[in-house]
C-alpha cells in the first residue's frame, strides 16, 4: 500500500511559531519551515489547534426545547418533562436529530463524541438503535461512542425490567455501560450493579455522578471504593460530580485522591450544571461545577463536555467545544490553556483514544481558526474554522459579512 504524503502550509502554532507540517499516512511526521516545500493545504497562517472532542453529550434528547418544556427548570423538572414525552420518541427522530448535532460539532470541528442515551422499561432501546446507526455511518469521520443510560430503579426487584433492558442494550453493542446511581433508591446497591453488568461485558464504565448540591450526597467516594475493591479493570467516569464543590477543600482533596488511586477520571459539564444547579437559592448560588482545579492538582484526569444541547435540561448550547472552554475559563477560573486542554487531550484520555494534533508522532486532526492566540480563539469562537482529521481536510466554513453602513 502506498503511503500518502500530505504537507498543511502555513500553520500557527500556539506558540506563535508558523511551520509546516509534514504528514504521512495521518501522522505528523516533521515541521518544516515555510516556503521549503510545495504545501497540499495552505491555511495561510491560521491557528491550529488539536481537534476537538466531547465526552458527554445526550444527542437522544438534543433539540427538543421548543417541544418539551421543564416548568421548574431544575434536574427534576427536566426529567419529568422528557420522562413524560417518552411516547412520542421513534428511532427516525432520534437519528435526524442526532444526525443534525453531530454535523453542528464537526463543523466546529469536533472528532470525538461519547452520547449518553436512555435505556429502560419504559425508555425501550429506540435510542440505542438510532446511535447504533449513526456510529456505523459515520465511521472514520466522527468517533462516536454510546453509553447506555439504564434508567433508575437498577437496583432490586423494581429494578429488575431495568436491568433486562441493560443487558439488551450491551447486546445491542453499546460502549460503554451508564446509570445515575445517585438518583436509585438505594446508590451502593445501583453502583454494584452497574459495575457487575460492565465487568461481565468488559466495557468501560461512566456514571452521572451526585448531580446535585446536597453535600451529603458523595456516591462517587461509593464508587471509588468499589472500584478498588472490585479490581475493575476497565476505564471508569464519573461525570457532574456536583456536590464535590461545596465540600470543603480538605474533604475535597481526600475524594480526588481517592478517585485517583481508583483511576477515575472526572468529566465536568459547565452548561447544564449552571442551566439546572441553584435555582432555589436567590442569595449568592453555587455555580455547582466540580472543582476542576482541585482534582487535577491532585491527578485526577478531568475533561469537560456539552452534555445537553437545547433540550429541557438545558435550553441553550451550539454543540460547540468552544463554549464549553470559554464557561470553564469564565465559571471555573481555568486558564485559557487549561480551557483548551479540558476540550481536546483530557477529554480523549477520558474516551480512552490517542491523542491528536500538531506535534510529531500524533494523528494530524486539527482545528485551524483566523485567529492569532489561544485565548482569542475560545473568547471569539470564530465561525470560519476548517476541520482536519488525520491530515484531510473534511469541513471547511467561510463566512460573509457585509456591513451596509461602516464606521
Amino acid at each position: 500500500m502506498l503511503s500518502v504524503i500530505t504537507v498543511i502550509g502555513n500553520s500557527k502554532l500556539p506558540s506563535g511559531e508558523l511551520v509546516d507540517l509534514k504528514v504521512l499516512d495521518g501522522v505528523v511526521v516533521e515541521h518544516l519551515s515555510p516556503g521549503k516545500t510545495k504545501v497540499d493545504i495552505d491555511l495561510g497562517g491560521q491557528l491550529v489547534v488539536p481537534a476537538f472532542c466531547d465526552p458527554h453529550a445526550h444527542l437522544d434528547k438534543a433539540l427538543t426545547a421548543d417541544i418539551i418544556t421543564n416548568e421548574r427548570g431544575d434536574l427534576e423538572g427536566a426529567i419529568r418533562a422528557w420522562q413524560s414525552r417518552y411516547g412520542d420518541r421513534t428511532e427516525e427522530e432520534i437519528y435526524q436529530r442526532s444526525r443534525k448535532v453531530l454535523r453542528m460539532a464537526l463543523a466546529n470541528g469536533t472528532l470525538s463524541v461519547r452520547t449518553h442515551v436512555d435505556v429502560g422499561a419504559n425508555a425501550g432501546l429506540v435510542a440505542v438503535d438510532a446511535l447504533c446507526r449513526l456510529r456505523e455511518e459515520l465511521s472514520g469521520l466522527i468517533d462516536l461512542q454510546i453509553v447506555a443510560l439504564v434508567a433508575t430503579p437498577i437496583s432490586g426487584q423494581e429494578g429488575k425490567e431495568n436491568r433486562k433492558s441493560l443487558q439488551k442494550a450491551i447486546e445491542r453493542g453499546v460502549d460503554v455501560v451508564g446509570g445515575c446511581p445517585h438518583l436509585d433508591s438505594d446508590p451502593e446497591k445501583a453502583i454494584a450493579v452497574a459495575i457487575d453488568a460492565a465487568l461481565e461485558a468488559q466495557l468501560p464504565l461512566d456514571l452521572h455522578m451526585d448531580e446535585t448540591l446536597d453535600p451529603a450526597m458523595l456516591s462517587v467516594v461509593v464508587l471509588g471504593r468499589a472500584v478498588l475493591e472490585k479490581g475493575f479493570n476497565q476505564a471508569v467516569t464519573a461525570s457532574h460530580c456536583v456536590s464535590l464543590s461545596v465540600l470543603e477543600p480538605k474533604r475535597q482533596r481526600s475524594i480526588a485522591s481517592l478517585l485517583k488511586e481508583a483511576s477515575i477520571n472526572v468529566v465536568s459539564l459547565p452548561q447544564t450544571n449552571l442551566f439546572l444547579q441553584a435555582r432555589d437559592r436567590p442569595t449568592a448560588p453555587p455555580r455547582g461545577i466540580t472543582p476542576i482545579s482541585l482534582l487535577r492538582d491532585e491527578g485526577v484526569v478531568v475533561g469537560a463536555g456539552g452534555d445537553n444541547v437545547q433540550d429541557p435540561f438545558n435550553t441553550m448550547g451550539r454543540a460547540d467545544a468552544l463554549e464549553t472552554a470559554a464557561l470553564a475559563v469564565v465559571a471555573s477560573h481555568q486558564s485559557v490553556e487549561s480551557g483548551l486542554d479540558l476540550v481536546t487531550d483530557s477529554s480523549r484520555i477520558v474516551m480512552g483514544l490517542p491523542l491528536c494534533g500538531y506535534k510529531l508522532g500524533l494523528k494530524a486532526s486539527l482545528v485551524a481558526a483566523p485567529v492569532s492566540t489561544v485565548r482569542e480563539l475560545i473568547a471569539t469562537a470564530p465561525t470560519d474554522r476548517v476541520v482536519i482529521r488525520d491530515g484531510e481536510v473534511v469541513v471547511r466554513t467561510t463566512s460573509v459579512t457585509e456591513m451596509i453602513r461602516d464606521f
